[in-house]
């Protein structure tokens, strides 16, 4: 199966790869431009080993379509999903510019600087607004961290 790199530069639907930004549990993820509408996204592919669990691909296309229908501001748009040439699923989502609350954290701490008390309150409400409205819809997140806590 292709190795994270052997996607770049390829089109896969209307998107193009055009750079790996990391590897989650479950994903690749890739920068991508949807030549459609003009826009860049982010792809989600699944890791071949997940593959191999039917249960796996099951949950992460379950799990793509419920936080397709959530519509709120702290929560990323998920737009579609769909395969690459090798069968494995994948899912466009809005991409999030400012990076992860990890990377800007330790950002601060090699500045030798904090996040100030006012902040992290906003950033707490935001995050708890953002994971109530994800339990209302029957959705758990099952992987909350910095790393996957995107800031604008």
């Amino acid at each position: 199966m292709p190795g994270k790199d052997t996607f770049i530069g390829q089109i896969i639907d209307q998107f193009r790869i055009l750079r790996h930004l990391g590897r989650g549990g479950m994903a690749d993820v890739y920068l991508a431009h949807d030549m459609q509408l003009e826009r860049q996204v982010v792809l989600k592919i699944l890791l071949p080993h997940i593959v191999e669990s039917e249960e796996f691909s099951a949950r992460f296309q379950r799990e793509a379509r419920a936080t397709a229908r959530l519509q709120h501001p702290h929560i990323v748009q998920v737009f579609s999903i769909g395969h690459v040439p090798d069968g494995r699923a994948y899912i466009a989502m809005q991409y999030i510019s400012g990076g992860a609350l990890s990377d800007y954290l330790h950002n601060l701490i090699a500045q030798d600087q904090w996040i100030t008390p006012t902040y992290a309150l906003v950033l707490m409400r935001q995050i708890a607004e953002a994971l109530a409205a994800a339990h209302a819809a029957g959705i758990v997140h099952r992987d909350l961290k910095p790393g996957n806590i995107l800031l604008r």
